[in-house]
């Protein structure tokens, strides 16, 4: 049950991996450099949401740059 919800990119349920992100330093950098960040950040997200994708995890929420994830395994949320 747990591959097929996997597979078919399901939300996990039961026991499952958490994955909590945020990019260090971002208020300083959006206040010194506003252009540069918003390019910096679409890209940001467009990788991490790809990789996210790739590893069969599902996003939760996101709130300015940090991402809250969910993977079936412990595996997935560290694979490259």
């Amino acid at each position: 049950h747990r591959q097929t919800q996997r597979k078919q990119r399901q939300p996990p349920t039961g026991t499952g991996t958490i994955v909590f992100t945020d990019v260090e330093g971002s208020t300083e950098q959006w206040e010194v450099f506003p252009t540069a960040m918003a390019r910096a950040i679409a890209l940001h997200d467009k990788l991490l949401r790809a990789s996210c994708h790739a590893h069969y995890g599902y996003e939760i929420t996101t709130e300015g740059d940090a991402f809250m994830l969910a993977f079936y395994e412990p595996e997935d949320a560290l694979s490259r």
